[in-house]
């Protein structure tokens, strides 16, 4: 538990990595102390991966990054093939981008998560086997929860959307 100011440092996740906070109110990570104007720049996410990875779990914690949303780089990236990814029951927020986004992935679990004050809630890119599930996203600016090119065998259920800027959810590609 506690607060961790990364103060504009990235977390990189590895394989058979787990990020395990001790709650929501408890473990909070910060990618800036004080709040950013992203207007013209671009803002590094919080924990953020563009190669492979497998076996990550990222759990009971706040995520700030603490920028306003301008469609940018997001609060939880992940790039390159995500395979066998749980992210559960983490508040993401303030964040400029996407809040949670996963690409080229297999076999991912996005559940109960809280996501608000964000560009595009969840973003899914490319991939099979997903289940996103019992999320709350309120006041983004752009799409709730946003899928791009090719998904199979995807299940989105009892997530709650309000306040969505544009689509609550899109199917794009």
């Amino acid at each position: 538990s506690g607060l961790y100011d990364l103060n504009g440092h990235t977390i990189i996740p590895r394989s058979n990595m787990t990020l395990l906070g001790e709650g929501i109110d408890r473990t909070i990570i910060r990618l800036f102390p004080t709040k950013h104007a992203s207007i013209g720049m671009a803002i590094e996410c919080a924990i953020e991966l563009e190669s492979y990875i497998e076996n990550f779990n990222a759990e009971n914690f706040t995520l700030i990054q603490n920028v306003e949303p301008v469609n940018h780089h997001g609060g939880l990236v992940l790039g390159g093939e995500s395979k066998n990814i749980v992210i559960r029951n983490i508040k993401v927020t303030d964040v400029s981008g996407a809040a949670i986004s996963v690409h080229d992935y297999n076999n991912i679990l996005i559940e109960n998560n809280i996501v608000e004050r964000t560009w595009t809630g969840i973003v899914a890119v490319n991939g099979t086997d997903a289940v996103i599930r019992g999320n709350t996203i309120d006041n983004a600016a752009g799409d709730g929860i946003l899928l791009i090119y090719s998904a199979q065998n995807l299940t989105i259920e009892n997530n709650y959307l309000g306040h969505i800027g544009d689509t609550a959810i899109d199917v794009s590609g």
